[in-house]
């Protein structure tokens, strides 16, 4: 995508905390909350205006949780598979926080890399991934010790209700913005119900 727009546009792939390139401090606790502080720390830092921001998975509520707090910074949104809300009553993410960040995923990330093999074999359907690719996916987390944020993050969907809550409430802030919604419909994580609330917003 960056190839292909970066000859129009300036082109910015944010990594989160403990993804990517970005090894995060000993001290740093990978909450959402606390990513959020970072991504807008960095947005300021740079006076970033005129944004269009492509917001999915956790980067959804971190994203769109920044651009609530500094509107004026934004002219448009791209929202792939993600949520802004509380979800901890909601029994589908309850399950997905068990299964994903519970005790056999903890295992499952520290012993074999498994959340990101697995999901590059899932989410891969038609094609077979080059080397390259795979190793740029689970390079950052070829030791055990990288591997935290993987079955943190899930828990994260039950756990950080308070943030998620704000979120939430700060969507009307953006409502003047054009939104277009890219969502994979076999996704087993956020469902169509997900994106039909982003639509009726």
């Amino acid at each position: 995508m960056i190839e292909g727009l970066s000859g129009a546009f300036r082109c910015m792939a944010v990594d989160l905390q403990g993804f990517g390139l970005s090894q995060p401090s000993p001290s740093f606790d990978g909450k959402p909350v606390s990513q959020a502080r970072i991504l807008a720390k960095f947005l300021q830092a740079l006076d970033l205006k005129d944004i269009t921001m492509m917001v999915h998975e956790w980067s959804g509520p971190i994203g769109l949780g920044v651009a609530t707090k500094m509107p004026e910074r934004f002219k448009g949104l791209m929202i792939g598979n993600t949520l802004a809300w509380p979800v901890d009553e909601d029994p589908h993410f309850q399950q997905v926080a068990k299964k994903m960040g519970g005790f056999g995923a903890f295992l499952n990330a520290r012993l074999f890399n498994a959340p990101i093999l697995e999901g590059l074999e899932e989410g891969t359907e038609r094609v077979t991934l080059p080397e390259e690719v795979i190793n740029a996916y689970a390079g950052p987390f070829l030791q055990s010790k990288t591997r935290k944020p993987m079955y943190q993050l899930p828990r994260e969907w039950i756990e950080s209700r308070g943030f998620l809550g704000e979120v939430g409430s700060g969507l009307k802030a953006l409502a003047h913005l054009p939104v277009l919604i890219c969502w994979a419909n076999k996704d087993l994580v956020f469902r169509s119900k997900e994106r039909i609330r982003f639509e009726r917003m």
